[in-house]
C-alpha cells in the first residue's frame, strides 16, 4: 500500500497526536499510534481509553492498511523529512513495516511489538440534538489557567462547561471565560483532555453526546472536539461534582481600579510574592497603585507604581492586597483586553481581575495574609 502526504503536516498532526495522550508504560498497546491508511487520506489514532484522538491529513493514493508505531520514535524520524525541498513523504504500510521516503532520505519503521493485543476499538459518538458550539483556541487556554492538578481532587482538574461558561478552580483561585451568551453545555471534562487543543489560533467545535455501549445501548456522557484542521478528541464526562462556583463570586466591590496589562506585567518582576497597595485617588479619580515585588525569602524587594483610574472607593484607603505572583501574572495573561479591572473588598477576601469594562474574562484570587 502506497500513498503520498504532505510532509510538514504529517510532522505537525503526529506530533499533536504524540503529545494529546500520556504514554502507558503498562498497557503496551495504549503507548502506539495507529497509522491507517485510507483511500485518499491518512489518519492516526491514539486513546488511553478516557480519551480517544484522532487526525486526518488528505492524502494521493492509498488503500486500507494499518500499523501501530512508536509514536515518539515517528516524531523523531519525521523531522528532518519535514524540512525537505520537495515537501512530500511517501509512505509504504506492510504488515511489519512503515516506510517514509522524500527525495532525499528514507526510514523505515518497525510495527511496535504490543504483545499481539489488539489496538482498542474506536467509539461510537452519539451527538445530543444541541447544535456543535464553537470556541476558540486562546479562549479555551484562558478558561484553563486555574486548572487544579491534584488527582485526589478530580473535580478540581475538570474545566466545567455550565451555561455558556467555561470554568476552572484550583482552590487559590477560578477562572471564568463567557463564550456563549445563549446557553451551551453543561458538562465537567478532564482539563488534561482538553489541552490539546488551547495551542494556536484553531477554531474549535464542541459537541455534547455519549458514547454508544454494548449493542444498542447508549453509555457514558461525552464530549466531542473538532478543530477546523480535522483533529478530533472523544473524551469522557466527569462524575465528581464540580464545586458550586457561583456562590463564592462576590456580588460588589468596595475599592475597584482600571489600569493597564502591560504595566502591571512589567511592574510586577520576577519574586514570589507580589503586593499591590491602592493610594487615595485626586478629585478626578486618578491615583496609582504601589506594585512591590518580593522573594519568598525576603532578601530582594522591587517597587514600582503604575497610573490607576478609580471606578469605587468605598472602603478605607490606603488598601493594601498581597498575591501570589505566578497566579496574578497568569491571570493577568489570561484577559484579552489591553485594560484590567481590579476589584476588592478585603485584604484577606478574594480579588477579582477582569477585562476592564467586561466580564467576558473573569479571574479571582485568594490573596495572601499578611502578618498583622
Amino acid at each position: 500500500m502506497n500513498l503520498t502526504v504532505n510532509a510538514a503536516d504529517l510532522a505537525r498532526q503526529a506530533t499533536w497526536i504524540a503529545r494529546a495522550v500520556p504514554p502507558s508504560r503498562s498497557v503496551p498497546v495504549l503507548g502506539a499510534v495507529e497509522v491507517t491508511a485510507l483511500v485518499g487520506g491518512l489518519r492516526l489514532r491514539r486513546t488511553d481509553y478516557e480519551v480517544f484522538v484522532e487526525a486526518v491529513l488528505d492524502a494521493d493514493g492509498g488503500a486500507n492498511a494499518t500499523i501501530l508505531i512508536d509514536p515518539g520514535n515517528l516524531v523523531a524520524q519525521l523531522k528532518p523529512i519535514a524540512k525537505t525541498v520537495t515537501g512530500v513523504a511517501d509512505l509504504t504500510i506492510t504488515d511489519t513495516h512503515l516506510t517514509i521516503s522524500s527525495a532525499e532520505r528514507t526510514v523505515k519503521l518497525k510495527a511496535m511489538n504490543v504483545g499481539g493485543a489488539e489496538f482498542p476499538t474506536w467509539p461510537k459518538f452519539i451527538p445530543d440534538d444541541a447544535d456543535e458550539t464553537l470556541i476558540s483556541a486562546r479562549q479555551l487556554a484562558r478558561a484553563l489557567v486555574s486548572i487544579g492538578t491534584d488527582d485526589t481532587l478530580p473535580a478540581l482538574t475538570a474545566l466545567r462547561f455550565d451555561e455558556g461558561m467555561m470554568v476552572s478552580t484550583n482552590r487559590i483561585r477560578l477562572s471564568r471565560i463567557r463564550y456563549d451568551r445563549e446557553g451551551g453545555i453543561t458538562a465537567s471534562v478532564s482539563g488534561a483532555a482538553l489541552r490539546p487543543f488551547a495551542a494556536g489560533d484553531e477554531a474549535i467545535f464542541i459537541e455534547g453526546g455519549r458514547l454508544a455501549g454494548d449493542g444498542a445501548r447508549i453509555g457514558i456522557g461525552a464530549l466531542r472536539l473538532r478543530s477546523a484542521d480535522e483533529r478530533i478528541s472523544i473524551t469522557r464526562v466527569l462524575d465528581a461534582d464540580f464545586p458550586k462556583w457561583q456562590n463564592l463570586i462576590p456580588e460588589s466591590a468596595a475599592v475597584s481600579v482600571m489600569f493597564r496589562r502591560r504595566d502591571l506585567l512589567a511592574a510586577m518582576g520576577k519574586g514570589e510574592d507580589v503586593t499591590l497597595t491602592l493610594e487615595e485617588p485626586d478629585d478626578e479619580g486618578q491615583g496609582v497603585m504601589r506594585v512591590v515585588s518580593t522573594d519568598r525569602a525576603g532578601d530582594t524587594e522591587i517597587e514600582q507604581s503604575i497610573e490607576v483610574t478609580y471606578l469605587a472607593f468605598a472602603g478605607e484607603l490606603p488598601f493594601t492586597v498581597r498575591l501570589a505572583r505566578t497566579s496574578l501574572e497568569e491571570c493577568a495573561k489570561g484577559i484579552a483586553s489591553g485594560a484590567l479591572q481590579l476589584d476588592a473588598n478585603h485584604p484577606h477576601k478574594p480579588v477579582v481581575l477582569t477585562g476592564a469594562g467586561y466580564d467576558d474574562d473573569f479571574h479571582m484570587m485568594m490573596p495572601i495574609r499578611m502578618p498583622a
